[in-house]
């Protein structure tokens, strides 16, 4: 009784063998269940998705002749260096994208400032000035403050060429705006009566500030290096080519204008996308 028992599991076991062999060699050639199965293989470090934020700080030569031209039609004050066009420039930038050597997508924005000081000239000083012992002709200068700024779609490459270094290349679209404040102030020496009664904090010459701005479309085309220190903290530097296009430039008393704006940025990147 134990044997025939015992031929009859030994027997179901081999029948359920053979039939569960039957459907694994069925299923390994039906085409989806092998896509399903390639698709479960581990994606490389690299080639996974990861994301980045970015802070740069940089230098930006910008294009000052749109700026020059209101200056002379408008202010009429002479002395503005604007050979002295070197903005110092912030930039943030979050992207998503593969890790390494891959392409990542995002939003990016950046501005820069820069201030340029006009000759001295004489004018007659306000009652107020008067009464607070003032001379009645007091030297006035103008400070021109100079802001642009921009943001838009950024979109890079990036190619690992050793461990831990990376080449990228991108570029931005998007606008933005150019912006002179016109600042007037009295030119007083730097050293003063320290018993005189003049408030020598207050600066101004009564004359309220006055803003001229410029809407304009962005283009920037740029690429650089990183090298990461960690995977979550890599170092860069990156050099751009910024395109301004402005159509209706300050007023149309000046028409549009375009310029071109090299610049260089050291980057700071935290995150696994580099």
């Amino acid at each position: 009784m134990f044997k025939c028992a015992f031929f009859l599991l030994l027997g179901t076991g081999l029948l359920f063998n053979s039939f569960c062999d039957d459907d694994e060699t069925e299923n390994n050639n039906d085409p989806q269940i092998q896509s399903a199965i390639e698709s479960e293989v581990e994606v490389p470090y690299e080639q996974s998705i990861g994301g980045s934020g970015v802070f740069e700080i940089g230098l930006t030569r910008l294009d000052l002749d749109p700026i020059k031209k209101i200056v002379k039609g408008d202010l009429d004050k002479g002395g503005f260096d604007f050979d002295e066009n070197t903005f110092a420039t912030v930039g943030l930038i979050g992207y998503a994208g593969q890790k390494r050597n891959g392409m990542r997508i995002g939003l990016g924005a950046w501005a820069g400032y820069n201030s340029l000081y006009s000759d001295e000239w004489s004018v007659r000083a306000g009652d107020s000035l008067i009464r607070l012992g003032s001379d009645t002709i007091v030297d006035s200068i103008i400070q021109l403050h100079l802001i642009f700024a921009h943001g838009g779609l950024v979109v890079e490459r990036s190619f690992k060429v050793f461990e831990n270094f990376n080449l990228y290349a991108g570029g931005m679209i998007g606008g933005g705006a150019m912006v002179a404040i016109e600042d007037r102030k009295l030119a007083n020496g730097a050293f003063n009566k320290p018993d005189d009664d003049t408030d020598w904090e207050s600066d101004s010459c009564n004359y309220e500030n006055r803003v001229a701005w410029a809407p304009l479309w962005a283009l920037d085309i740029h690429g650089g290096f990183t090298f990461s220190l960690t995977r979550w903290f890599h170092l860069g530097l990156d050099g751009s080519t910024l395109f301004y296009y402005s159509s209706g430039g300050f007023q149309s008393k000046y028409g549009n204008f375009w310029t071109v704006n090299p610049g260089i940025k050291i980057r700071f990147v935290f995150g696994t996308s580099v």
